[in-house]
């Protein structure tokens, strides 16, 4: 083999490398990205159905005046402070109707949060601003007879 030819090659495979760690690092951010979106629907979810039956109980904590309070802490003790942006309890009958939620009625609970994009990816890969997600869950549970 000819030495002259051996000689050009000798940065290929640190060329290489850098084009596949690359690559490595996007995958790695991307993932990271979309197992922090899945925990957070997941704990949502969670909080919203244990919420929606502690709800349909008709119960109230003790320290509370509203059942609507009551759920909202409820809510807040099961996500550990994870930081919702949005709860709504909406108490309704069978038309559809807003009602006080008294009995065999129903209500619907909507969890959301927001979450950002991680700035390191964004950075490198030059999206041009931070990558905003929407988080939600939400449920509708027919009151047990109280």
């Amino acid at each position: 083999m000819n030495p002259r030819f051996c000689l050009n090659r000798k940065g290929q495979s640190t060329v290489e490398f850098s084009f596949v760690l690359m690559m490595v690092i996007v995958i790695t951010l991307a993932l990271t990205d979309l197992t922090r979106i899945a925990y957070n629907w997941m704990a949502l979810q969670y909080a919203a159905s244990e919420a929606s039956r502690f709800g349909s109980l008709g119960q109230i904590d003790p320290g509370f005046v509203t059942r609507e309070d009551s759920i909202r802490n409820r809510i807040t003790q099961i996500t550990n402070g994870l930081g919702l942006d949005n709860v709504i309890v909406q108490f309704i009958d069978e038309s559809g109707d807003n009602t006080a939620g008294a009995s065999l009625e129903y209500y619907r609970l909507r969890l959301s949060r927001t979450l950002y994009g991680q700035a390191l990816v964004d950075t490198f890969l030059r999206l041009g601003g931070i990558q905003t997600y929407q988080v939600v869950a939400w449920t509708v549970i027919r009151n047990e007879p109280f």
